[in-house]
């Protein structure tokens, strides 16, 4: 292939994907470009032309992870993805680990979708589909650092913590023994969907310290869970336990949570298991080079902070997770 000349780059024009993500095809779905520094860009394969892997490679030593797609045709290399995310769970020979690295790739670009274009029906579907896979796979317990890694290892942080919610909830299940698809999968997509309501929020607000937002700041927050109801209500497939994991995925059972500060019992079962989740999340896989993830700390957080605001049950489940089993 020719070389390219390098174009002007822009955040409104295009979309990242993980280079994992599209080596697989013979064939590109779009052009494809790489990204020079800040503002300029180079295109390495052409729409319907072959994916050049040695040409990509030779870029290399700029430690390239993404590959950019235009805006206009990045709702089609999704479909794409998640069509072959189906086909995965499939194929028998294809080692498990190796699954759930493919699925957590595709959903960089699934959740980059509901984020930078208008949420749409085919949108949430495909967000669905990929969640279902997922808990689908999930079930088999799939070594948990190597879990921990594969979700480090992606770029953006709002879809890094939603996968991290995602896989914390189902860790929990796991030690729970809650083994019925019928509580996975709605479990699963609430994890999934859980934040979808900071999309109509300032982006400033996403990952803002509570401590350090103003009183207008936390009101506005606070109303991002029903902003997220709002949002899934009118789609057929998403079920009522999905909506209300996402309404009540701040609650927590001390009744310290919001928005209605519900306590025990009055919390949805399934929403307590994602609000966990969210938490040790964050504590996981959100970046804070001062204070880096550790197994001690976070037993010790567990012991003496999660165990008064979760239920016992919730608490030894963590425990467990991380290899401190109450005896």
């Amino acid at each position: 292939m020719a070389e390219s000349a390098a174009k002007n780059f822009s955040d409104d024009e295009f979309l990242a994907v993980p280079v994992s993500s599209l080596l697989h095809r013979k064939a590109s779905l779009s052009d494809l470009y790489i990204r020079l520094g800040t503002e300029r860009m180079i295109k390495v394969a052409h729409k319907g032309g072959a994916i050049d892997v040695e040409r990509i490679a030779r870029f290399g030593e700029k430690n390239v992870q993404y590959l950019y797609v235009h805006r206009s045709e990045f709702s089609g290399i999704v479909s794409d993805l998640v069509r072959g995310a189906e086909h995965l769970t499939g194929l028998h020979q294809v080692p498990h680990d190796l699954k759930i690295t493919k699925f957590f790739n595709i959903a960089e670009s699934v959740y980059s979708e509901l984020l930078n274009l208008p949420i749409s029906d085919e949108s949430l579907g495909r967000a669905m589909r990929l969640s279902t896979e997922i808990a689908t796979n999930l079930r088999e317990k799939p070594d948990f650092a190597k879990l921990v890694k594969s979700v480090v290892s992606m770029g953006d942080e709002f879809s890094r913590h939603s996968l991290g919610a995602v896989v914390m909830s189902n860790l929990l299940v796991a030690q729970l023994d809650w083994s019925s698809p019928k509580l996975l999968a709605p479990i699963t997509m609430g994890a999934f969907f859980h934040d979808i309501g900071l999309k109509e929020l300032p982006q400033e607000l996403w990952f803002k310290n509570r401590i350090e937002m103003s009183r207008e700041e936390i009101a506005l927050y606070e109303t991002h869970p029903a902003l997220g109801v709002q949002m899934l209500n009118s789609i057929p497939f998403i079920t009522p336990d999905v909506l209300r994991i996402v309404q009540e995925h701040h609650e927590i059972p001390n009744g310290a949570g919001f928005p209605n500060k519900l306590r025990l019992d009055r919390i949805f079962p399934m929403a307590k298991i994602v609000s966990f989740g969210n938490m040790l999340a964050h504590e996981m896989f959100d970046p804070n080079p001062d204070q880096p993830f550790s197994l001690d700390r976070m037993a010790q957080k567990i012991d003496h902070v999660y165990s008064q605001m979760f239920t016992t049950d919730l608490a030894r489940a963590a425990r467990r997770i991380f290899k401190k089993d109450d005896k």
